[in-house]
């Protein structure tokens, strides 16, 4: 595997982060830490990428602001469960 050799700017708390996750021993240098974590970073960058939940998210962005959880408005909530847990409760079981 070809490999590249790049300079990076760490903050010291990302440094200290770094040297403390070396002292585990469990990476023999400081690559092996930063390429774990870009392992993980691109791992869940590729989970992200889902249509589906990228569509739901943007939805409810532009669904405007969220509605604070009120007494009144857990009130709705409740009701709407305990209808909707009736009207499951009333249909015919089907025969196995």
């Amino acid at each position: 595997m070809k490999t590249a050799t790049l300079q990076v700017t760490l903050t010291p708390e990302l440094e200290a982060f770094v040297q403390d996750k070396v002292r585990t021993g469990r990476y023999q240098d400081a690559s092996e830490v930063i390429r774990d974590a870009l392992r993980v970073f691109e791992q869940g960058a590729e989970r992200c990428e889902n249509p589906a939940l990228e569509t739901l998210i943007q939805e409810g962005l532009e669904s405007g602001p969220a509605e604070p959880l009120t007494p009144s408005v857990w009130d709705k909530i409740w009701a709407e469960s305990d209808k909707l847990a009736r009207v499951l409760r009333r249909k015919p079981k089907r025969a196995a």
